[in-house]
């Protein structure tokens, strides 16, 4: 599996030469620059893409305490979208603080709708009616758009695939996890997926899985199972957790156990804060600060 991932960024090391080879040669034609994004893992699970022309589409975005340096990188941004996977406060809080305040312009917020039955019942030690309830607030008055599994939002063209919005039957609120891909640059956010879900995109979604890059579900954790992390097999794994905890938590040593079987080559954790990845269409990547 290592063997077949290094020629596969042999291949297209390969092919990114002969472009420029090719495109140098035609005097006729100026060489054009592969389009890219950059994802950028900006704190426990907050997730800010930067697209071309100072836009940027944000995921999820943290605890209400990230909100003031949330709302630091995001000034003077164009916000595009902002995706909210499911409504536990650590994926929630800095939003809801934000919106609530009135501190940012948001052209489209996108999050799956449930019953508020759900977060009236559940996980009351988690404060769910209560981060539910401020939700509620923040998008009053905004263009929220409540997605359906499989929908495709387009954003500056490009496709945010909604993969699964949800579960049917909800046990735990992380079963609400919205699954995203970014389907040009390969990107796959798991968010706080659930083992059902997991079995969920197996049975479901299977096609849809493999990505180059891949969020680990529940932050690199307790999540899916051994074989959807094999139908992804990414070449980079975003643990969104202190690596300590990684280092000793029997979940997150499972987990990265898989990886390593599975082939995967880089890694980057919460203490990366300031390294992004930029992807390119056609494949590649590279890990920046």
């Amino acid at each position: 599996m290592y063997k077949e991932k290094i020629m596969k960024k042999i291949i297209i090391y390969l092919s990114l030469v002969l472009s420029v080879i090719f495109n140098f040669g035609c005097c006729e034609s100026k060489a054009e620059v592969s389009e890219s994004i950059k994802v950028s893992l900006i704190n426990r699970m907050g997730f800010i893409i930067y697209l071309e022309d100072n836009h940027v589409v944000v995921i999820d975005g943290g605890f209400a305490s990230d909100a003031p340096l949330l709302e630091l990188l995001l000034k003077n941004k164009i916000i595009d979208a902002w995706f909210i996977t499911h409504l536990h406060d650590d994926h929630v809080g800095a939003f809801n603080t934000l919106m609530v305040q009135g501190d940012l312009e948001v052209e489209t917020i996108y999050y799956s709708k449930y019953s508020p039955n759900i977060y009236y019942t559940l996980e009351p030690q988690h404060n769910v009616k209560e981060t539910y309830e401020m939700f509620c607030s923040a998008i009053e008055n905004q263009n929220a758009v409540a997605v359906n599994t499989n929908d495709h939002i387009y954003i500056d063209g490009i496709d945010f695939h909604v993969i699964l919005s949800g579960l049917d039957t909800i046990d735990e609120i992380n079963d609400t996890s919205m699954i995203l891909k970014i389907e040009e640059y390969s990107v796959l956010f798991l968010a706080d997926a659930t083992k059902r879900e997991g079995e969920c995109l197996m049975e479901e979604h299977e096609e849809d899985l493999a990505s180059n890059i891949v969020q680990l579900g529940h932050h690199g954790g307790k999540s899916v199972s051994k074989d959807v992390y094999e139908k992804i097999n990414p070449i980079v794994g975003i643990w969104s957790f202190d690596p300590d905890f990684v280092r000793t938590n029997k979940f997150f040593i499972e987990v990265k156990e898989w990886l390593d079987e599975i082939g995967v080559i880089y890694h980057i954790n919460i203490a990366d804060q300031k390294k992004s990845v930029v992807v390119y269409k056609n494949g590649d990547f590279h890990i920046k600060r």
